[in-house]
């Protein structure tokens, strides 16, 4: 189980041995809120859901989606060390690269809060961030069922090439698992083809397939 104040001792003590210019951070759950605590921790500042980051001559651009994901901002940094936390699959793969080397850091630290239980979500077959393409419906379907066309399309692509996803507005109407949710709320997906049935094209569920 995750908890962020047992992570941020060791990430700090990284951070005291390398000396970095830049902490890059995944976009990601425990992510979302590592960024803001590291931030504060270190008294600079971090730039969110990054799409690109360049290094112009010793500072530091962030490129990430604003007003929903109709416009892109960049933003510098005036403090050091940048932080940014980086959406997944917005940069290519560099050959060859990962560690250096073995750093030892601290063990986690304690925990002052206590997790009772979770509940773990299990989406079957290709995951919608995978996906060459992805097929989702909306409220316009009218109900649950209306899915089933959704499905049948998908199902005829390809199951190895094709996922169902969902607005948050049929989400919320329990008419969709909300792991299958596209938009700013749930997953960002980068297939191929987007295909929208029934959805009315909200920033916010645009801001997920932008």
């Amino acid at each position: 189980t995750f908890r962020a104040e047992q992570w941020l001792p060791a990430i700090e003590a990284a951070i005291d041995q390398a000396t970095p210019d830049l902490v890059m951070i995944p976009q990601s759950t425990p992510g979302r809120e590592i960024g803001p605590r590291l931030a504060h921790r270190r008294n600079t500042a971090v730039a969110m859901d990054c799409i690109g980051i360049v290094d112009e001559g010793g500072a530091f651009k962030a490129t990430r989606p604003a007003f929903g994901g109709n416009a892109v901002a960049t933003y510098g940094f005036a403090s050091s060390p940048a932080m940014a936390t980086v959406r997944a699959k917005s940069f290519e793969i560099v050959a060859g690269a990962g560690p250096s080397g073995v750093t030892a850091l601290p063990a986690i630290a304690e925990s002052r809060t206590t997790v009772t239980g979770h509940e773990q979500v299990v989406a079957e077959g290709l995951q919608i961030t995978d996906a060459a393409v992805v097929v989702s419906g909306g409220r316009g379907l009218g109900s649950a069922e209306g899915f089933e066309m959704v499905e049948a399309l998908a199902a005829a692509i390809g199951p190895d090439k094709a996922a169902v996803g969902s607005s948050r507005a049929a989400v919320d109407l329990g008419w969709y698992p909300p792991s299958q949710q596209v938009g700013l709320t749930g997953k960002v997906v980068t297939p191929d083809i987007y295909i929208a049935i029934a959805i009315s094209g909200a920033s916010q569920h645009l801001a997920g397939c932008s």
